[in-house]
């Protein structure tokens, strides 16, 4: 398939794993995901800059907390939906193999 220029037919878009639990931390996580780069739009400039700097990590002054709240922000929307592509890819199979718990703990 392509697609605006890009050649997409190397992405897989299913697997033949069935799946023995529905991945509800999955779906959870994409939410979030989602609900945090839409809760973001249409804010100025400054403030993204000022979210980013809050709530991204940065080496200068790194925290546990940054590091987890910094796994729901995103650059733009090519940057969400790769990352949600992945997650919903690797993520669904992932957690119906280890569990819902350490993948939780796995994602963050």
């Amino acid at each position: 398939m392509f697609v605006a220029g890009l050649d997409i037919s190397a992405i897989p878009f299913k697997t033949d794993r069935t799946l023995r639990r529905v991945p509800y931390v999955t779906y959870a996580l994409c939410f979030i995901n989602l609900f945090v780069y839409l809760a973001m739009l249409g804010r100025s400039n400054y403030a993204l800059y000022t979210i980013a700097n809050t709530w991204g990590f940065t080496i200068a002054h790194p925290s546990l907390l940054t590091l987890i709240t910094s796994a729901f922000l995103h650059n733009d929307l090519m940057h969400l939906a790769g990352n949600l592509l992945l997650l919903w890819l690797v993520g669904t199979v992932l957690e119906s193999g280890i569990g819902s718990l350490v993948f939780l703990l796995l994602y963050c």
